[in-house]
């Protein structure tokens, strides 16, 4: 719903910048939704409120920068693609934790991650190899991300 919401929103020549914006005016209004919710459950001692150890905070903070970059990329391949290609884009990433999990935790994947994978990525390869009349969608891409880095060297 979100990505379908801003590619409808967004119009169809923004620049790089504006959907920088939009993902700001996300994170500010997930504050105002999320902040009573916190208060809320501290008062109702349904799940006290204690600051975290410094050790925690760390990572909190690498979890925030990734959610960061998360968020902009999600918005610039929607603003670029579309919300189909980002969504299938997104659902990339379960097999790859699973190879993760794999390489990283020696966990051994079962068949059904397997079978997972390959309709995953099966759907990807047929979503992006398109008849190259389709290709244009690229050229979008390619024009956002030298947008993006002209944007960066000037500042």
């Amino acid at each position: 719903v979100y990505e379908v919401v801003f590619a409808k929103v967004m119009p169809a020549d923004a620049s790089p910048s504006v959907a920088n914006a939009a993902a700001g005016l996300v994170g500010l209004l997930s504050l105002f939704v999320a902040a009573p919710g916190f208060v809320v459950l501290d008062v109702t001692r349904v799940e006290p409120f204690e600051w975290p150890t410094e050790g925690v905070w760390a990572w909190l903070a690498l979890n925030a920068g990734l959610a960061l970059v998360f968020n902009v990329c999600l918005l610039l391949c929607v603003a670029c693609l579309s919300p189909l290609t980002t969504s299938v884009g997104c659902m990339v990433t379960i097999p790859l934790s699973v190879l993760v999990d794999f390489l990283w935790h020696s966990l051994e994947p079962g068949w059904g991650d397997a079978v997972g994978a390959v309709l995953v990525a099966g759907g990807f390869a047929l979503l992006v190899f398109e008849p190259p009349s389709k290709w244009s969608c690229f050229c979008r891409v390619w024009r956002c991300w030298r947008c993006c880095r002209r944007s960066v060297a000037v500042t």
